[in-house]
């Protein structure tokens, strides 16, 4: 019991641990969490706003071009240098005002992308330099814009060139005479990406400051688990003591009532046997003192005195073996069996008028005979108390698919109210110094433990020699194989 507890205490501050340990975890993920999450949440506000500049920036563009700047032979055609520098400096000065990078027009010819117009940095302005003019090839185009040439449908765009490294929007767009034009607007978004592990470092940094102001709370904490398993281990050994001392008063109690059982199953299994030697032995007396008894009495009521000495004797060796797993069997006629139980209970059957109808099949077992005649007699001595005087007491035992043998009495029956009661031990309706209530609970340990077989009972209405009777029948199921073939 001790290690039990001991057992039980470890497994109980361990387990406070873990939940210690996974409180940590769990705040340490949602710290994580919560950090990761900042950071998508930022990056799609931040991505929102370049969209819809991204979106102001392109529908600009056809404005400040020239009317019908876009047509089907202005690559023939060509602009002037003025011109070309005029449609730069104010889509340049858009750009500008509106924040973005560049904006500016493309048109596909055969398979590449020409820029038609394009805005510069202040930087490409002051210097000339780097400057997109009107008929440049778009070498390092994203592929993306050939798709928005085909599908004439709007695209966003993320990827990296020799400018920078941009979030684009391409929108596609008809001139008046139906020439194919993009327009692109593009914002540089390096600045973005250290803007976004600015906030992922603050937010370490809050992790760690939060971390830190945890840190003497868990200090605490685990100084108090240490105190709580000390006195708690301190209370389970207090107990431990207290439960030694309940355990040994619980044993040696058990050990008085196995006691006074097995007692009490003793004195009801002699009770019948002890009465019939007394009735025998009181009626050689009184037929000796008047004179009256013959040699063949005499001889017949020491016979029916020895038999059930006998049966007491073998009752005590059966009590003592009861629990024994390895008892021996024997191979015994069922109608010997039925010969001892009339020995038991033929005078006093008689003496109270009732009938005691056997109708056995000849059968042999190889079983526990003794136990199995203890469970008889129980049946028939119930069966006479419930009748009183005048009566019957039927015996069927027959062999179908199983071994059966039927008990009935005409007592009236088992009222309803306890009919589920009547194996309980210590259960009995009669008054004490005629039952102690483990007649049938012993009965029932026998057939299902010992005999491997079932037991039932219930309440019937048969007929006998022309007369209806009600009463209890038990039945009693074996198995096949103690079946002894001769």
């Amino acid at each position: 019991m001790e290690y039990h507890f001991q057992i039980f205490s470890k497994g109980l501050c361990l387990k406070l641990k873990k939940y210690y340990y996974l409180a940590v975890a769990f705040y340490l993920l949602a710290i994580f969490i919560s950090t990761i999450d900042n950071y998508l949440v930022t990056k799609n506000a931040m991505m929102q706003k370049i969209d819809t500049l991204l979106e102001q920036s392109v529908k600009i563009a056809p404005l400040i071009l020239p009317p019908n700047f876009h047509h089907k032979n202005m690559l023939q055609e060509g602009v002037s240098s003025q011109a070309d520098m005029t449609n730069i400096k104010m889509l340049s000065e858009q750009a500008k005002t509106l924040g973005v990078k560049y904006i500016y027009t493309m048109v596909q010819n055969d398979k590449k992308i020409i820029f038609t117009s394009s805005s510069a940095t202040p930087e490409e302005l002051a210097t000339n330099t780097n400057l997109s003019h009107f008929g440049d090839v778009y070498d390092d185009v994203s592929p993306l814009v050939f798709d928005v040439f085909s599908s004439q449908k709007s695209s966003f765009d993320e990827y990296e060139d020799k400018w920078g490294k941009f979030h684009t929007l391409y929108i596609p767009m008809r001139s008046a005479d139906g020439t194919k034009y993009v327009v692109g607007a593009d914002i540089d978004i390096s600045h973005i990406d250290k803007q976004l592990q600015k906030n992922v470092f603050y937010s370490i940094k809050e992790t760690i400051f939060y971390i830190l102001i945890l840190i003497p709370f868990f200090l605490v904490y685990r100084m108090n688990m240490h105190q709580v398993k000390n006195e708690l281990e301190e209370t389970i050994a207090q107990k431990t003591k207290e439960l030694k001392l309940k355990q040994r008063e619980i044993v040696q109690k058990s050990k008085m009532a196995e006691m006074g059982e097995m007692i009490s199953n003793i004195a009801h299994q002699w009770r019948q046997p002890l009465s019939a030697i007394s009735t025998t032995a009181s009626g050689v007396i009184v037929q000796e003192d008047m004179g009256m008894l013959a040699k063949d009495t005499l001889y017949s009521s020491m016979e029916n005195i020895i038999k059930n000495t006998e049966y007491l004797s073998k009752t005590i060796d059966n009590f003592r073996n009861f629990f024994t797993p390895n008892k021996p069997k024997e191979v015994k006629p069922l109608s010997e069996v039925f010969e001892t139980i009339d020995c038991i209970f033929g005078n006093s059957l008689e003496e109270a008028n009732i009938k005691l109808v056997k109708n056995i099949q000849n059968i042999t077992l190889n079983t526990y005979v003794n136990e199995l005649s203890q469970v008889l007699i129980n049946f028939i001595k119930n069966g006479k108390d419930a009748i009183g005087n005048d009566g019957v007491i039927l015996i069927d035992c027959f062999v179908e698919d199983i071994i059966c043998i039927k008990v009935k009495d005409s007592g009236g029956g088992i009222p309803l109210d306890i009919i589920d009661k009547i194996y309980d031990p210590y259960f009995t309706t009669k008054d004490t110094a005629i039952g102690t209530g483990i007649g049938l609970n012993m009965s029932q340990q026998i057939i299902t433990e010992h005999l491997g077989g079932e037991i039932a009972v219930h309440n019937i209405e048969f007929t006998y020699e022309d007369k209806i009777y009600k009463g209890a029948e038990f039945v009693v199921t074996l198995p096949k194989d103690i079946l002894i073939e001769l």
